[in-house]
């Protein structure tokens, strides 16, 4: 018995439409190998305290299902926190993150992992970004420091801060006339020299942000002065009587010269460094010198001063005269010797 026509014809364009299909699958199956195409199109750097965006471009043969990332900061002694984040779809095969840049962070990486519906995936390398840090660090040191002459003293900027990190302290102090430069966080320094000094603290970080604080240092003198009178001053009743100090010194400067006597049962001050003084009664009078600096360090000299009556002036200028013959003689003498030898 012969099959109908029309069976067989239905039978072959089931089989036809089947092999279509069949080749229609295989061919999507073959094409639907390949992996998303992830391209960053990242644009900009992070910076601290801020918003920053990362932007990825994905293409795919047929559709992309999803596009995560992973990023995490560099935290200076922190803890590592990666968290996967589904990216927003934007027009024209873009998506984007939006992240809050912590403000002690120093780098920014991320990766980027791509799906279609196959599914394949498409994983990127990690992507590194330094965070530029925008803030200025806080410098801070002892505002006031006392000190003694002789005392060496170390600088502290440890309480200086900064967002991130300190890269650089740098010290300028204005010590006796000159500017010395000091660096580290606790350079030392020795003051030989009273007087009161300013300087400076600048601070730096690694982004070249700045910051800076002012000092004071009060090096307190604690050495005394050396006075000295002369010894003896002979003068003649009614004459003027010099005195002189200007044999006294001091480390740093001598501020007051007081000489004290007792003239006639009465005491007597008299003040700088070549005082006068008219005696009109003879007699041998003990004078005291006292000399002090800026700091108040004093020192003490004695001295006597001889008033002589009239009679007694010409004995006594007749002795010096004396003297000064024979002491003319005595060099006459010595230059002849040295001359013939």
């Amino acid at each position: 018995m012969l099959e109908p026509i029309g069976s067989k014809r239905a039978f072959f364009g089931g089989l036809l439409v089947l092999l279509l299909l069949i080749s229609l699958c295989s061919g999507a199956l073959a094409q639907d190998i390949t992996k998303p195409v992830i391209t960053d199109i990242t644009a900009g750097v992070p910076v601290t305290g801020g918003n920053f965006t990362i932007t990825i471009q994905v293409t795919d043969d047929y559709a992309v299902s999803t596009v995560y990332a992973y990023p995490y900061f560099i935290i200076p002694g922190g803890s590592l926190t990666v968290t996967a984040t589904l990216m927003t779809v934007m027009p024209n095969n873009l998506y984007e993150i939006m992240l809050n840049v912590p403000l002690n962070a120093t780098e920014l990486k991320y990766s980027i992992i791509a799906k279609d519906y196959s599914p394949n995936v498409a994983i990127t390398d990690v992507n590194s970004l330094p965070v530029e840090d925008n803030l200025d660090p806080v410098a801070a040191v002892t505002p006031a420091v006392l000190l003694n002459m002789g005392d060496e003293y170390t600088f502290n900027g440890s309480a200086s801060t900064d967002n991130v990190e300190i890269a650089n302290y740098s010290w300028s102090l204005n010590y006796y006339g000159g500017t010395r430069k000091l660096n580290g966080l606790n350079p030392s320094f020795k003051f030989d020299v009273p007087g009161i000094y300013s300087g400076i603290l600048v601070v730096r970080d690694p982004w070249g942000n700045t910051d800076s604080a002012d000092f004071l240092v009060t090096v307190l003198d604690i050495e005394s002065p050396v006075a000295d009178a002369g010894i003896l001053s002979i003068v003649f009743v009614g004459n003027v009587s010099f005195f002189d100090g200007t044999a006294s010194t001091d480390n740093a400067a001598i501020t007051n010269y007081t000489w004290a006597f007792t003239y006639n049962g009465t005491g007597v001050l008299l003040y700088g460094d070549s005082p006068i003084f008219v005696f009109w009664t003879p007699g041998v009078y003990e004078v005291t010198l006292t000399v002090a600096d800026a700091a108040g360090n004093e020192d003490t000299a004695f001295m006597s001063v001889q008033v002589l009556k009239n009679s007694e002036s010409e004995a006594g200028i007749s002795w010096w005269v004396y003297a000064l013959v024979i002491m003319i003689i005595a060099i006459m003498i010595a230059g002849i010797v040295i001359i013939r030898m």
